[in-house]
């Protein structure tokens, strides 16, 4: 394998952690907007 070779796979795995990190970050956020949401709702049932 190439120097280039390498370094390419390198970006590209690097590359799909990104998407992956972005994505777990994404849905993340969504389920703390619904736990925010219950949460409102539990105070306003209280």
């Amino acid at each position: 394998m190439t120097i280039t070779l390498g370094l390419q796979v390198y970006k590209d795995e690097k590359r799909r952690k990104n998407e992956e990190i972005k994505y777990i970050v994404e849905e993340a956020k969504r389920k703390n907007q619904e736990i925010k949401k219950l949460m409102q709702e539990a105070k306003k049932n209280y």
